[in-house]
């Protein structure tokens, strides 16, 4: 740019509460949790710089899923300085059993923090394999970076009373950033030959405080460029110039 101047599961044996899945896993052998390798339970989001405003997806995915599952339960936990979360919709795994399949409504046990559940029930098998349990919705509120972070993760198989499958999170990162907006440049109009002539730039971000660090790259007529790197919304230069006539100042961003 340049200028010039909380919920219940269910399995085979009905339906059971987070208690009930604790209760489970202290009865099981301990080997009971290990019956398969750890499910891969991985948060998939956008690479690129997001801006203000902007509404983008995150997908919750699982992997190597061995032992049937009847259901899930988890936390997203974000920055909510620079997300907001919009809404959520289930994925196609739990569908994959051909089982009845029951999600309650999206909770939110604090600022940043979206919980989210299904159950199924049914004679079939739990799923198995890989798919999406839920694609959330987010808009970028304010500049800097989130983590999409997954916590309290229950994956019961679809045994009675459930085991409890271990569960391996792979989080991911988003990052905002406010665009400076507009430029200002400040400074004499005229002036005399020998003499250092100060200048001014300010940026004007179009909402909030622009995403800093910010690069200004000044350029004079005869003068070398002069770049300056900080995070100050402002930069100061001096020009001096051995000739008269109408000198130009740009500085670019």
């Amino acid at each position: 740019m340049a200028f010039a101047g909380a919920f219940a599961l269910a399995g085979k044996g009905g339906p059971f509460s987070a208690p009930d899945i604790a209760q489970a896993a202290e009865l099981a052998a301990p080997a009971a949790l290990q019956a398969q390798d750890a499910v891969s339970v991985t948060v998939q989001a956008p690479a690129e710089t997001l801006q203000i405003g902007q509404v983008f997806t995150a997908a919750v995915e699982v992997a190597q899923v061995e032992t049937p599952l009847s259901g899930f339960q988890f936390d997203l936990v974000y920055n909510p300085g620079v997300i907001a979360y919009v809404g959520s919709s289930r994925g196609d795994f739990l569908a994959s059993s051909d089982r009845t399949i029951v999600c309650p409504p999206a909770a939110q046990p604090g600022a940043g923090a979206v919980r989210l559940a299904c159950a199924s029930t049914g004679l079939s098998p739990g799923a198995t394999g890989a798919g999406t349990l839920y694609t959330l919705s987010f808009r970028a509120v304010g500049g800097g970076g989130s983590e999409l972070a997954l916590q309290n993760i229950l994956l019961p198989g679809d045994d009675d009373p459930p085991t409890l499958i271990e569960a391996l999170p792979q989080h991911a990162r988003v990052t905002a950033c406010i665009p400076v907006g507009e430029i200002s440049i400040s400074g004499p109009s005229e002036g005399d030959i020998g003499v250092a002539h100060a200048f001014t730039a300010t940026v004007n971000p179009i909402t909030g405080t622009a995403t800093t660090p910010i690069t200004f790259t000044w350029q004079a007529t005869g003068q070398a460029p002069i770049i300056h790197t900080g995070v100050d919304l402002d930069d100061a230069v001096s020009f001096t110039w051995a000739v008269t006539g109408t000198q130009t100042v740009t500085c670019l961003l």
